[in-house]
């Protein structure tokens, strides 16, 4: 098994590279999709965040009110480290337990957007950084996300800056250009990792 971590900066076009490889055969974990399962109706975590939060996080369906939620803590840095303390561990919890449920001879892709702030970058045997200027990234989520350009760079700013990930990679995919580009690179690393062995677990 070989797991390899996909992270970078939001709006850089993560999910974009992780589909790639996917295509290619790897078996995609996606971390945001891991976190919307946690958030469930009359859950432990929900009560929690309701006490940390106050109950005008819980809609009256009884599950957490994302979007309200994201408005607080991405414009208050106390308020986002709460909320990570709270949410953090059952989510990497959840994909670890998925991980070792997928068997062996697998390459298992990571799309993690806090690998490095949730200590992931440990677990995993390569790190794909991928990158793309700032004036993009506003563009890509102002159109995927239908968000105003303050909110995003707010959610950019809460993260790790990119060039201190970059430093960190071991590969780089440069998603500055067309999606061709983008899967050309990831195409290339798939054939250099596709040869290396599994590590070992860390």
């Amino acid at each position: 098994m070989i797991i390899i971590g996909v992270t970078g900066s939001f709006g850089t076009g993560k999910s974009f590279v992780s589909s790639v490889f996917a295509s290619l055969g790897a078996k995609v974990i996606d971390a945001d999709r891991v976190a919307g399962s946690v958030f469930k109706k009359g859950s432990v975590l929900n009560r929690e965040i309701a006490a940390a939060f106050g109950s005008k996080m819980i809609r009256p369906d009884g599950t957490i009110d994302r979007k309200r939620l994201a408005g607080m803590v991405f414009s208050d840095k106390l308020s986002l480290r709460r909320l990570n303390r709270l949410v953090h561990p059952g989510i990497i919890k959840k994909i670890k337990d998925i991980v070792r449920r997928s068997g062996r001879g697998k390459i298992i892709v990571i799309d993690a957007p806090l690998l490095f702030e949730t200590k992931l970058e440990n677990f995993v045997d390569h790190i794909v950084v991928v990158k793309a200027s700032l004036e993009k990234q506003v563009s890509r989520c102002g159109k995927k996300l239908c968000l105003k350009k303050a909110d995003i760079l707010k959610r950019v700013r809460s993260q790790m800056p990119l060039k201190k990930k970059i430093r960190r990679a071991d590969f780089i995919v440069d998603n500055n250009g067309t999606k061709a580009a983008a899967e050309k690179q990831v195409m290339k690393i798939w054939g250099e990792i596709s040869r290396t062995r599994r590590k070992g677990w860390k």
